[in-house]
């Protein structure tokens, strides 16, 4: 790629999310927004909106991601720790990258005159992408640095920047779905 030390400044990670149809009148829990199951040993978090919709977060499957198995997985995690839960009616399953840093710290970096990198969300990039994105877009409008959100980094290279994605997606992803079964 044009910037090598970008791809060694964090790992790739792949996760998932599953999506159930809008359900006012029966949502899957009551509770509207943000939830996490900071217990869980798959790091379960998700949300309910306000049409009813619950999503999910997933670990990814090591095989074919089809909605049917992601699902059955999910609904089998969910009455392990709802007992008596019925089974949700999962719609749409989506999985993707996203990058994780040893710090957990959103980054701004400059990779050239006119060439920047925002990274670095691990995992929380739906929000904070959006947040940062937006302060971005006012520095690339004014040139005032010191109204960025987070200060002007630099690029580190994490360790084992190729190898610990490739052991959490074979060793350890595998083992956290076995624990939690």
């Amino acid at each position: 790629g044009l910037w090598p030390q970008l791809a060694q400044s964090m790992y790739v990670m792949k996760s998932g999310v599953l999506a159930s149809a809008p359900n006012l009148a029966n949502p899957v829990f009551k509770w509207k927004g943000p939830w996490a199951w900071i217990d869980d040993k798959t790091l379960c978090s998700g949300l309910t909106t306000d049409q009813g919709r619950f999503m999910m977060s997933v670990l990814p499957t090591l095989g074919e991601e089809k909605l049917e198995d992601v699902a059955a997985a999910a609904n089998k995690r969910l009455q392990q720790r709802f007992p008596g839960m019925a089974p949700v009616d999962w719609t749409h399953y989506w999985s993707g990258n996203f990058s994780l840093i040893p710090d957990r710290y959103p980054k701004i970096v400059r990779l050239d005159e006119d060439a920047y990198a925002l990274f670095g969300y691990s995992g929380g990039g739906i929000a904070l992408s959006t947040i940062i994105g937006r302060e971005f877009s006012r520095f690339l409008a004014n040139g005032n640095e010191d109204a960025l959100p987070l200060p002007l980094g630099r690029l580190q290279p994490v360790p084992f920047a190729r190898s610990f994605p490739y052991i959490c997606r074979s060793i350890l992803f595998p083992f956290a779905r076995l624990m939690a079964r």
